[in-house]
């Protein structure tokens, strides 16, 4: 097996290749793998003032803005979930998340904006109705474990797997053993089975809750409230892409609905501890 890990997006992401193939093709698909997760930070970060998202947030709302094709589909999926889950997901949430002090900066927007304001236009092109605020760190993790993937098997790579804190993906039938973090306990692991051929995503308040500025805060957010979700366990999503499962994850943890129809339409499985 060959194995790496790298820090991005927040958190260590390790890729794994247990393909019985030679160190250097190995190593050059790794390396691949982490310029894919590389370019979606530098598209879709918050932090970084020259990425796409940072650029619709300054002028989407005086101008029509070309985003990269990657930063649209994921704009795309977002607005999907937005409207499949009845506005529970939602990136406008982020002038919330920077007065908890959990995002840097103070946008002034429209409190009334939402994701229908978000206008997607042909040849990848972003303009906002209103002013607003997105923040994609509820779907961009995911996005960026799927393109991973997709890097290795460019490299003929299938039988991988790619771990961004706990947002995993599995490349081929090869199962591998999936833990989930105790959120009564967030040292302890619990096992939660095995995966091949999908991805998992988890989300909980139990590191996030202890950044904010009010300890009665989170990183989780319900949209339609514009409050901190608060509750103690851990919500995990297995789906056909990391970005889905990631994605989910949050409508979960808001929604608290694991029979919703959504899950179903997704071909999504839940799991609450």
């Amino acid at each position: 097996m060959f194995r790496r890990n790298q820090p991005w997006l927040g958190t260590y992401v390790e890729i794994s290749i247990r393909d019985d193939i030679d160190s250097d093709m190995a190593h050059n698909a790794i390396d691949a793998a982490f310029g894919a997760i590389a370019q979606v930070h530098r598209l879709m970060s918050f932090h970084e003032s020259a990425s796409d998202l940072a650029r619709i947030n300054a002028m989407a709302f005086e101008e029509e803005i070309t985003v990269h094709p990657w930063t649209y589909q994921v704009l795309m999926t977002a607005k999907d979930l937005y409207a499949r889950t009845n506005g529970i997901f939602d990136c406008t949430i982020a002038p919330y998340l920077q007065r908890q002090g959990l995002l840097p900066g103070n946008f002034q927007v429209d409190v009334t904006a939402s994701m229908n304001d978000v206008r997607l236009n042909p040849y990848n092109r972003v303009r906002y109705d209103k002013r607003l605020c997105l923040d994609l760190g509820g779907i961009a993790k995911g996005f960026a474990v799927d393109r991973a993937i997709d890097a290795l098997e460019q490299h003929g790579i299938s039988l991988a797997v790619v771990n961004a804190g706990g947002d995993m993906r599995v490349l081929g039938q090869y199962p591998e053993e999936v833990y989930i973090r105790d959120p009564h306990d967030p040292k302890r692991m619990i096992h939660a089975g095995e995966l091949s051929d999908g991805a998992i995503a988890t989300s909980g308040i139990y590191f996030s809750k202890n950044l904010s500025i009010d300890r009665n805060a989170s990183a989780l957010v319900n949209p339609l409230q514009r409050e901190s979700v608060m509750a103690a366990n851990s919500f995990s999503v297995l789906a056909s892409t990391c970005m889905l499962a990631d994605g989910l994850t949050k409508v979960l943890a808001v929604g608290r609905n694991p029979t919703a129809t959504y899950f179903t339409e997704f071909k999504a499985q839940v799991i609450i501890l």
